[in-house]
């Protein structure tokens, strides 16, 4: 056997990600740009106006000249102006999408959703998405962008997807976040429902028969500060069951951070251009904590007002309707829920079972507006401009953000703005006004360790003289992994000095353990100074414990070239550390190896690949192997020239190591397929890796 490879360690520090908004810049007018001089930069401004009649019905005939627009008393010139009058509602059949050619709007809808997982219970819940999937199914306009948050009590304020406008993808989201939502004592809430008749009586008897409890309790019922034990067991969807008795501390302390962690968001939200309207759905904190807790009234009140100074209406959404008049007045959560929405500009809906008139309203209440753009001088000062608007025409009434920040230099920026930055990166393809460097990245799952559990690694590729050039000498290093509801299955974080590595080409690499399911890797070099980065992006499914005779995992493609392989190693102990090195699981791999990478060139002509195979039942098994490249566009198959190298046994599990001679090949996606039988059995199994040739 061939001695192990020692390679180098980068060792990283385990952190939480629970939050999410993005620092953006202003958009730079074209015509301006020759005339930048002594680093003094102009950008175009976008303010979002909506003009409404003595009645309160939408005015949406006025022209540019018929406003005037103030930015810390000084009147501005406008040089930009768009109007947007609310396009009819479509049925919700089916989601529209832009049409080719059509111009994007200086500055479109955006609307967050905001689902509290805590203040909230399962009727609630959904309730809350069949709401949410009403409106994107009839209000969303083709170019509005959306984001998707989340809170729980564990994992705090996720962000599950930037503003983007593909609804689609958002809409798949909102169902698996539904579908992996808890039910303390209950189970998982998709399942509940899977297993219960529709209606609303059917789920609240399951779930009471499931957790002992005689009915379905609200979050209003919250413990009082110091405690205070519930008469009825909770089925909440808090991650936990709700804490009582001694318990109720933890609870309240847990309530002001979250309500602190809220406000944080709304800052950094300020940060994005325009409106940005948040439609939140709870079940609301008790009428009876707000009126009789000064801390959590003062942290509450402080909260929505962020959101108002960030433009960010909040159009909260009383998730437990018409129940919530069952309970005593100082369980229910009316008045807070109307508060929030009071204090930032938005609207208060009682009701979430009223899902077509709360999308109407939303709609109504967003959809028709003006977009003025003037030129200010660019500066990163964070300094707070006033904005005021007036419109020449009698009668009408003007409702407009009180005002804008200029942006802040990336190194004095909040941690809340740094972790949301960080999610923008690796959550979106187009990240707010950056664009980061691209990294190359795979991510493979193998025979799951039957002690560490590890099941995945994630390689990547740095050119660190190339990055250097663009982002300086010390970097932050993180890996991210997301679900397919884009919860953080694993994350760790770390730094690295570029000055000291000598490579030319190092391939930085982690083991995760994570369970069967659909993922999306991430890895993120970033400068903590200035916010530059670097993104590798990849997915990668890691498939449940096998029982077959034999199978194959994705081989790991190898060529000979220098570089150099650094572990980046979690401290023992914390959550996902692996001992793992690279040559414990691909055999074989040497230091005068480097990783292959989907895109090879089209002049290669072979390769090495080290394939994990998983056998059961044989004790010395026969493994004979066929490689065959799969030319994606015509589906032609053609059977390769192969040398086995070397192979090696460990209880089930037998690696090869084979060099594979390619044939001519075109540009475009094909595939290599692996296919393995055993000689003495006749079991049979095949995998494809897929590569882009260039």
């Amino acid at each position: 056997m061939k001695d192990k490879v020692a390679f180098p360690v980068i060792a990283l520090a385990a952190v939480s990600l629970a939050l999410g908004a993005s620092p953006t810049g202003q958009k730079v007018k074209p015509e301006q740009e020759e005339a930048l001089q002594h680093e003094v930069t102009v950008t175009l401004k976008l303010i979002q106006v909506f003009v409404t009649d003595k009645n309160g019905r939408p005015v949406t005939d006025l022209e540019k000249s018929d406003f005037v627009l103030y930015d810390s008393g000084r009147r501005q010139t406008i040089t930009d102006f768009e109007r947007h009058k609310r396009a009819a509602a479509r049925p919700s059949e089916a989601l529209v999408e832009t049409p080719a050619g059509q111009p994007a709007p200086l500055l479109n809808r955006k609307f967050f959703f905001l689902f509290d997982l805590r203040q909230n219970d399962v009727l609630g819940i959904q309730a809350s998405r069949k709401a949410a999937l009403e409106f994107i199914d009839v209000s969303l306009q083709p170019t509005d962008e959306v984001g998707l948050l989340t809170i729980s009590e564990i994992k705090g304020i996720q962000i599950h997807q930037f503003l983007t406008n593909d609804h689609a993808k958002v809409r798949q989201m909102i169902e698996k976040i539904f579908e992996r939502a808890e039910v303390p004592g209950a189970g998982v809430i998709g399942q509940v429902i899977r297993d219960t008749e529709s209606s609303d009586d059917a789920i609240a008897a399951q779930l009471a028969e499931r957790t002992g409890g005689e009915k379905a309790q609200t979050s209003a019922d919250a413990p009082p500060p110091g405690g205070g034990q519930t008469t009825t067991q909770s089925t909440t969807m808090s991650v936990v069951a709700r804490p009582g008795g001694g318990e109720g501390d933890f609870y309240m302390q847990r309530t002001y951070d979250l309500t602190k962690n809220m406000g944080e968001v709304a800052k950094a939200l300020r940060l994005i251009p325009g409106a940005k309207n948040v439609i939140f759905f709870s079940g609301g904190y008790a009428r009876g904590l707000y009126e009789g807790n000064k801390l959590f009234r003062g942290l509450y009140n402080d909260m929505a007002q962020q959101f108002g100074n960030a433009a960010a209406p909040v159009f909260t959404v009383n998730a437990m309707g018409s129940r919530q008049q069952t309970r005593r007045p100082a369980a229910r959560s009316d008045l807070t829920l109307g508060k929030f929405s009071e204090l930032s500009g938005g609207a208060y809906f009682e009701d979430v079972t009223q899902a077509v008139q709360i999308a109407r309203r939303i709609d109504e209440a967003t959809g028709n507006y003006y977009v003025l753009g003037y030129p200010i001088r660019g500066s990163r000062d964070g300094a707070f401009h006033e904005v005021k608007v007036e419109v020449k025409r009698p009668g009408c009434s003007v409702a407009v953000q009180s005002g804008y920040y200029n942006p802040r230099p990336f190194a004095k920026m909040s941690a809340f703005e740094k972790e949301f930055h960080l999610l923008d990166l690796a959550l979106n393809a187009d990240p707010q006004g950056s664009t980061p460097l691209p990294l190359p990245l795979l991510a493979l799952d193998f025979p799951p360790r039957a002690k560490t559990k590890e099941s995945a690694v994630l390689v990547g590729q740095v050119a660190p003289e190339e990055v250097r050039e663009v982002m300086g000498d010390r970097l932050e290093i993180a890996t991210l992994v997301f679900d397919r509801a884009n919860f953080v299955a694993y994350t760790s974080r770390g730094t690295i000095d570029l000055a000291l590595v000598k490579a030319r080409t190092f391939f930085p690499y982690c083991f995760m353990d994570l369970g069967p399911g659909e993922y999306e890797a991430r890895l993120v070099l970033r400068n903590l100074e200035t916010g530059l980065a670097a993104v590798g992006r990849t997915s990668i499914a890691v498939r449940p414990p096998v029982t077959a005779p034999l199978t194959l995992y994705p081989p790991l493609l190898l060529e000979s070239r220098d570089g150099q392989f650094l572990r980046m190693k979690k401290t023992k102990g914390e959550p996902g550390a692996s001992e793992l090195n690279l040559g414990d699981v691909y055999r074989f791999v040497a230091e005068k190896h480097a990783p292959l990478f989907d895109a090879v060139p089209k002049e290669t002509r072979e390769v090495l690949a080290v394939v994990p195979v998983c056998t059961s039942g044989t004790a010395a098994p026969e493994v004979n192997f066929d490689v065959f490249f799969v030319s994606e566009a015509s589906g032609a198959t053609e059977s390769l020239e192969l040398e086995l190298l070397a192979q090696e046994t460990r209880g089930q599990e037998h690696f090869v190591l084979v060099r594979v001679t390619l044939p001519e090949m075109r540009t475009g996606r094909h595939a290599l397929r692996f296919v393995a039988t055993e000689a003495a059995t006749g079991a049979r199994g095949e995998i494809e890796r897929q590569i882009r040739v260039y």
